[in-house]
């Protein structure tokens, strides 16, 4: 049964959820008031985020990833890998509001890197595995360690995020590209060919309370060998 949040914006949240067919209970929704608690206070001094205004950051972070239940199953998903995670977007709302996920997250900026394990200690979550570096640099060791969901909010250009991300994927994973309204995924298809991917689906989705658009791109890793072609 879902649970009645706190605040004005917890529970428009919570209803915005249910929308998409996700359920959050009160111990969720205090870790997320938490993690909004910080997140606003850091970035008073601290560059994370420009969106500052509680509700928007329930919408236009929060909700915007959640939506990755959109284009895949999280309950059937076990691991995933979050590139460039920034201030934790979408990789520590998903470990949230699915806790049984193992989240690993990349991240190239250090105060960013420190601010999720800050969260992370504050939210119980021992388990998340953060890495420091850049993505073209860590998969040189951590592909070996194959995911079934890889995902990458508002990073790079769907080509470009393709040749970091499907490397990381395992036969038969997903990779979700977290855009805006922009329709760049046609001419990314060569290279997505290249690095062993296929288009599985586009999905565009909406924000609740804003009205903007969103679009979801998740490619398939179909084979693991690089292609020589372009």
């Amino acid at each position: 049964m879902l649970e009645v949040c706190a605040l004005p914006s917890e529970s428009q949240f919570a209803a915005a959820l249910a929308c998409i067919g996700v359920k959050i209970n009160e111990e969720q929704c205090a870790q997320l008031r938490t993690y909004a608690d910080m997140l606003i206070s850091v970035s008073q001094h601290t560059n994370l985020t420009a969106i500052t205004d509680r509700d928007a950051v329930y919408e236009k972070h929060f909700y915007d990833s959640a939506t990755v239940c959109t284009a895949v199953s999280m309950d059937r998903c076990t691991e995933m890998l979050d590139i460039g995670a920034g201030a934790g977007f979408p990789a520590l709302v998903l470990r949230t509001l699915w806790p049984h996920l193992g989240v690993t997250v990349v991240e190239a900026r250090r105060k960013r890197v420190r601010f999720m394990q800050d969260v992370c200690n504050a939210l119980g979550f021992s388990d998340v595995r953060i890495i420091h570096g850049r993505a073209e640099h860590v998969v040189r060791v951590e592909a070996q360690k194959r995911y079934g969901l890889v995902v990458a909010r508002a990073v790079a250009s769907t080509a470009q995020l393709a040749q970091w991300s499907l490397p990381f994927a395992r036969s038969g994973g997903d990779v979700v590209a977290m855009k805006g309204p922009e329709d760049d995924w046609t001419d990314a298809t060569p290279i997505i060919h290249r690095y062993g991917g296929a288009i599985a689906d586009v999905i565009t989705t909406q924000l609740p309370w804003s009205g903007a658009r969103r679009t979801l791109v998740r490619m398939t890793k179909v084979r693991d060998r690089v292609s020589r072609e372009t």
